[in-house]
């Protein structure tokens, strides 16, 4: 299994692509940046996710006949512990909650004339939309009680992975490499009525430490194509001071219309499949038809990043979805009648930035032990440097790196990366 090593430093990876996005979304981005200091990359995929959920199961991209591609992401946020990126969920997610409450409420008023007799029918039922703690079979509930799509919040994604075994013997990763294709689910209980749903949207985001990637990316989730479903934001984040500034209250209440406008267009019992206007499915195919080329490149040198490349065509299109939809109700309150050429060209930009990421993930997985510690600058110094060098070349190589000397000299230090036969001449250890 070949993994590809990052040769990037951090001024060479991508940014955030936030211009695919209107006008309205770069302004609740950059409120949230300013008030909480919020990592751009953490608020991109946030953000991304989030108006997947909104879009939930109501709509799909057509992308040829009988093939669609459903709303639906799956997130991972990289970074220290300290760093704030699980309050960028909480606050990105929060109109998702805040539903649920309201659901909640009509619920027990229903259930309480129920019980009291005042009500004809069956009892009322209620799942929550967004879910934490949970089994398969509370999931597949979720699916059956909520059409328009349920949410995954994990503050830490190993929790998740973790919980998917945790009451069953089996592997759970079959059914959700089927639910992430938006299929229905199949659940039989020997106590209670079968769930069988012909449709599904359930996005994931949960939280990682550079660290601990290692356990979420493993070989056995490789070979499954576990791993490849996800989407990763790796910014090299440090924890932040709290800022003066106070939250503008109307530009998050405007998020929160967004996200409630978005999931009120959709119908619960049917699906509206979206099509391509001419220009951009003719602006598809072509990228296609190159994204193809470089994964049979990549291929040729069992590199896992053309797996990822074709699985993610599917990601493609539904980014195109997305920002189809947001455009559209930001602009005019409407569901879009065709997904438009800037969507799909807004799509690849974040086809391209999110595959930066990932190999940046999937590139810290394969450090040796020594390494794991080090943050991006580090392991761009430690790569550029020669396995045998001079103080001086050290400096040359600090220097075109923008690396402070002083972090040099104590870098150079470190006695598991390094040796020092000689006055001033360095050689890196075998790892």
């Amino acid at each position: 299994m070949n993994i590809p090593t990052a040769t990037k430093g951090d001024e060479a990876h991508r940014e955030f692509p936030a211009h695919v996005f209107p006008k309205r979304i770069k302004s609740i981005l950059s409120e949230y940046n300013r008030a909480y200091l919020f990592n751009d990359e953490w608020l991109g995929l946030a953000m991304i996710t989030a108006l997947s959920t909104a879009t939930g199961a109501g709509f799909r991209v057509k992308v040829r006949n009988r093939h669609t591609e459903p709303a639906i992401i799956w997130a991972v946020l990289v970074g220290v512990s300290g760093s704030s990126k699980s309050h960028v969920i909480d606050h990105l997610f929060r109109p998702f909650s805040a539903m649920d409450n309201s659901r909640s409420e009509l619920y027990q008023q229903e259930l309480d004339l129920f019980e009291a007799g005042d009500s004809k029918g069956k009892r009322p039922k209620f799942f929550n939309s967004v879910l934490k703690n949970f089994t398969l079979e509370a999931l597949a509930e979720s699916i059956s009680f909520n059409p328009k799509g349920s949410i995954v919040l994990s503050d830490e994604i190993l929790a998740f992975t973790k919980n998917m075994n945790a009451y069953n013997k089996g592997s759970d990763e079959q059914y959700y490499l089927s639910l992430f294709n938006g299929h229905g689910i199949s659940f039989s209980r020997k106590t209670q009525a079968a769930i069988h749903t012909r449709r599904s949207c359930i996005n994931i985001i949960g939280t990682i430490q550079p660290q601990k990637l290692s356990d979420l990316l493993t070989a056995s989730r490789f070979d499954s194509g576990f791993a490849q479903r996800f989407l990763f934001a790796f910014p090299d984040a440090l924890p932040q001071r709290w800022t003066e500034y106070q939250l503008n209250e109307a530009i998050a209440t405007d998020y929160e219309r967004i996200v409630t406008g978005i999931q009120d267009l959709s119908n619960p019992d049917e699906v509206v499949d979206i099509p391509l206007s001419p220009n951009a499915w003719r602006a598809l195919i072509k990228w296609q038809w190159q994204n193809n080329d470089k994964a049979v490149d990549l291929l040729e040198s069992s590199n896992l990043l053309a797996g990822v490349r074709k699985k993610w065509e599917s990601y493609l299109c539904r980014f195109a979805l997305i920002l189809e939809m947001v455009n559209s109700f930001c602009t005019n309150g409407t569901a879009p009648s065709e997904i438009s050429t800037e969507s799909v060209m807004g799509a690849i930009d974040l086809f391209d930035y999110f595959l930066d990421q990932t190999e940046k993930a999937f590139a810290t997985v394969k450090r040796p032990q020594e390494l794991t510690s080090l943050n991006t600058k580090q392991m761009r110094l430690y790569k550029e440097l020669p396995e045998a060098f001079a103080t001086k070349e050290a400096y040359a190589v600090a220097e075109k790196l923008s690396y402070p000397q002083r972090s040099l000299l104590r870098f150079l230090n470190e006695s598991n990366l390094f040796t020092k036969p000689d006055h001033g001449k360095y050689e890196k250890r075998a790892l």
